[in-house]
């Protein structure tokens, strides 16, 4: 996907749908979140948080409501149509094994 002659994410759309999610759950710092988990596009609503995060497995974390998105949303997160993309890394986490 290229926006103003950038790169943004490249991929099979297998792929891309395959490490992309959306978590739901307590506000959150993005630059807490764990560093295999790339965050693109996050919200904030009053005592809630909305991401979209690239990682390779998906998240296990009774905190957080993980569910898989659809390209359109891909495409929305990383255009930052929704909102701003913020700084990844951090701790917090944990991974499901596939």
């Amino acid at each position: 996907m290229l926006a103003a002659a950038h790169v943004l994410v490249a991929g099979e759309v297998d792929e891309l749908l395959a490490t992309h999610w959306r978590l739901t759950g307590p506000p959150c710092d993005p630059a807490r979140m764990p560093s295999a988990h790339e965050v693109i596009d996050v919200r904030h609503a009053g005592r809630q948080s909305t991401m979209v995060v690239r990682t390779p497995r998906p998240i296990a974390d009774p905190a957080w409501a993980v569910e898989a998105v659809g390209l359109e949303d891909i495409v929305l997160a990383y255009t930052g149509a929704r909102a701003g993309a913020p700084p990844a890394g951090a701790r917090g986490l944990e991974l499901l094994e596939r």
